[in-house]
């Protein structure tokens, strides 16, 4: 019985509160002469205003289920909307507006049922939807076409060479990078280094190969600008011709890689091809002065790695030794060693001296 009476309680508040919706709404003062966006907002606020009102008035009394209140509020609003929806439109809005209002809602193109376009209007009152119906302008993307067709001016051809130039730069560059550069030597050594400070992946692998890539162009910077004026500007500039302007641009990095190249390594290939002795540097072609360049680079690293060896191998001795004498034979000696010769590496400035005598030893 209780239950019984809390429920009618209940479905009474229900009652109630879908009327006072439905009356307070449709008893709104005539607007004042304002455009159709004006009213439109004006009953938004209405609206947020009411259901303050009608939470502040019914909810702090009894727990309002939402069943009883939609059920009932569905139903008193269909009479009630259907009863003064042509009056209150012609009071509160001009024919005109009210033509632009179905436009809006698309009801002359879209055969929209009476529920849904209920919906649409009170979805507006409470969010707002109709400042979103504007249309963005459309955005108009750049195509890129890289499409390579017969030429048929030389103008065209001279385009199309440009563009396959470029592609077979970007896809080359990382060979040309580790063969024609000083990046080689760099890399060898620093991994050189931490093998013999025993750190294992301290400093990280990426670590050093960008400081090995960040040297490499300290180092080939005028080259590269070399490059840049005889070759490279004056093939932009149409001054010159593709072989012309090849020849001179990579002349810079033979003279580089001549410079940096032991006279045993270059000779080496000479005789394996079987060619006579060059007489000048520029007598000695691309597909020599590589080989022989990496090859001088190789053992060049090598040797700085030994050198660089010898003084963390003396440290790890006298570890082992000082802990054979101890009898801690269990104990390993790099664990011992490490902090020993991080701190050595450190207090001569270790990477201030490598990195100087890198930099320096580069013709």
């Amino acid at each position: 019985m209780k239950n019984k009476t809390e429920q009618n309680l209940k479905h009474i508040l229900a009652q109630n509160l879908a009327k006072f919706f439905v009356s307070e709404f449709f008893t709104i003062k005539p607007f004042a002469s304002a455009s159709f966006e004006s009213k439109f907002f004006a009953l938004k606020a209405f609206a947020k205003s009411k259901t303050k009102i009608l939470l502040a008035r019914f909810l702090p009394k009894a727990f309002l289920p939402a069943k009883y209140f939609w059920q009932t509020f569905k139903q008193i609003f269909r009479q009630t909307f259907r009863q003064n929806f042509k009056h209150n439109l012609k009071r509160y809005f001009k024919w005109q507006n009210f033509k632009q209002c179905f436009k809006w809602c698309f009801w002359q193109n879209l055969h929209i049922p009476r529920g849904i376009f209920i919906a649409l209007i009170f979805g507006t009152f409470a969010f707002g939807a109709f400042p979103s119906l504007a249309e963005a302008a459309p955005t108009t993307i750049p195509s890129v076409n890289l499409s390579l067709s017969a030429p048929d001016t030389p103008a065209q051809l001279v385009t199309s060479l440009n563009v396959v130039v470029v592609l077979t730069l970007l896809i080359l560059a990382p060979s040309l990078v580790l063969v024609m550069t000083s990046f080689m030597r760099l890399a060898i050594v620093f991994s050189f280094l931490r093998t013999a400070l025993g750190t294992q992946q301290s400093p990280p692998t990426q670590i050093l190969i960008s400081l090995a890539l960040v040297l490499t162009f300290f180092i080939m910077e005028p080259v590269g600008k070399e490059a840049w004026e005889k070759g490279v500007k004056p093939y932009i500039d149409e001054k010159i011709s593709y072989d012309v302007a090849f020849e001179r641009a990579s002349e810079p990095f033979k003279n580089f890689m001549l410079k940096n190249t032991r006279e045993k390594d270059l000779a080496l290939f000479y005789r394996i091809r079987s060619l006579p002795n060059p007489q000048t540097t520029a007598d000695v072609p691309l597909t020599i002065a590589i080989p022989a360049f990496m090859i001088s680079e190789l053992k060049t690293a090598f040797m700085i790695g030994f050198l660089l060896y010898l003084p963390f191998l003396v440290i790890d001795m006298v570890v082992s030794s000082i802990l054979m004498a101890m009898g801690m034979m269990m104990v390993p000696p790099v664990m011992i060693s490490l902090p020993f010769k991080v701190l050595v590496f450190v207090l001569v400035d270790g990477f201030n001296l490598l990195i100087g005598s890198l930099v320096q030893g580069f013709k």
